[in-house]
């Protein structure tokens, strides 16, 4: 059943990013059919020809607070070139606070953000190329705090409007 409902996650996932980020799309399929956690999904179809293709990753995690505090860490977060955007969003949270390594993986930067009625939202756009390690923490009065991660790329059509994207599943937890 826990099976089952990964590959739902993925595939729903994945079908309604790309019918929301490429109205246009005339058609699309995903491989493997049956993904889990852990495979190489890859997305593929026909949009208008050179049109800018919308993709989006995006899970949700909840995490436990203990002693007043909320952490979670993903590692591998892979953030590809052009126009791009990494957001995490915190409900149930009194601050937000995400911390990236970066130049070689030997300088932590963190962006934070306070909530407002319980939520906190941190967003960065143009962030560099690459695959980064993410650590995710505040501090919250609640039991568990909701997490939404969100990285979001644009990828082009060719000239006879096929396209194409895979991404490696590893990072994102069940």
């Amino acid at each position: 059943e826990e099976n089952m409902k990964k590959r739902v996650f993925v595939l729903l996932f994945f079908i309604f990013t790309v019918l929301i980020g490429t109205a246009n799309a005339v058609d699309f399929n995903i491989s493997p059919e049956n993904p889990v956690k852990g495979n190489v999904v890859t997305i593929y179809g026909t949009a208008n020809p050179n049109e800018d293709v919308k993709i989006e990753i995006s899970f949700e995690k909840v995490v436990p607070v203990q002693n007043g505090e909320y952490v979670f860490s993903v590692n591998g977060v892979k953030i590809p070139e052009g126009k791009n955007r990494f957001t995490v969003t915190a409900y149930g949270c009194d601050d937000l606070k995400v911390s990236v390594k970066i130049l070689f993986n030997l300088v932590w930067v963190t962006l934070s953000s306070e909530a407002s009625n319980g939520v906190a939202t941190v967003s960065q756009s143009n962030v560099p190329p690459g695959t980064y390690d993410v650590v995710i923490h505040g501090k919250s009065s609640q039991t568990s705090v909701k997490l939404k991660i969100t990285a979001t790329g644009y990828i082009k059509a060719d000239k006879n409007g096929k396209f194409s994207y895979s991404y490696d599943t590893s990072s994102i937890p069940p």
